[in-house]
């Protein structure tokens, strides 16, 4: 079994269980799993084949090697977003308080995650002259960086920023905080946006100095102000 998709068998399991716990959306949440787990995939690896369909318009039948990685945490949040959205409103819940429960363990899943970049030595950082930092084997290193051992080791970098986000709202949503939703855009977003700094070059639309990427990231974090500013000490 390969391990990148033991990992993703692994995370589905866990946020299984985790949002099935939850008293109130429990039973909602179990019904709909499995089907949001199919969407999740397509509009992550959607975003992902768009974002490199100069490479996949050459060999189109990789599209569907999702086990080889290749899973976009933009495309994931895009579809998890309509998700909840939709889902509110078929059963006309208050879609902050879903939305909320369902984001809270978010940062875990992605922490966890990260470790299928590490197996398939995806998200590279920028290289590193000393010896402290990620080796990549030459067969394994991004084109034009052959000459290079060492990297920025970017998905450790993240993987231990999400765990810092996991506790912090977990610890807000254990005090009933309506914002767990927001500062969770207002924080991976800038968490995102400081690493594409350590991230190598992408060939990516640009609008200036910010990528696709960067761009989306910056869109998260003003959301996650507006939303503190506009919900803050509402009850939901």
């Amino acid at each position: 079994m390969h391990i990148y998709g033991l990992i993703i068998g692994l995370i589905t399991a866990g946020w299984y269980w985790f949002l099935t716990q939850d008293k109130k959306y429990g039973r909602l949440i179990e019904a709909y799993f499995w089907p949001a787990v199919i969407w999740l995939l397509f509009t992550s690896r959607l975003y992902h084949v768009l974002d490199n369909l100069d490479y996949y318009q050459n060999q189109p039948i990789k599209a569907l090697y999702v086990w080889q990685g290749g899973l976009s945490i933009i495309g994931t949040l895009i579809g998890l977003a309509v998700f909840i959205l939709w889902l509110a409103d078929r059963y006309k819940l208050n879609w902050l308080d879903l939305a909320n429960k369902i984001v809270v363990g978010l940062p875990l899943v992605q922490a966890i995650g990260r470790l299928g970049n590490w197996f398939n030595y995806e998200i590279v950082g920028r290289p590193i002259k000393t010896g402290f930092g990620w080796f990549i084997p030459e067969a394994q290193r991004p084109p034009s960086y052959g000459q290079y051992r060492y990297f920025h080791p970017v998905f450790f970098y993240e993987m231990v920023l999400d765990l810092f986000l996991f506790f912090y709202l977990k610890h807000k949503a254990d005090r009933k905080s309506n914002l767990v939703t927001f500062d969770y855009l207002l924080l991976y977003g800038a968490i995102r946006f400081v690493l594409e700094y350590f991230r190598l070059p992408q060939d990516s639309f640009y609008l200036g100095w910010f990528n696709l990427n960067l761009i989306f990231f910056v869109f998260l974090m003003v959301v996650g102000l507006w939303g503190r500013w506009r919900f803050d000490k509402q009850s939901v």
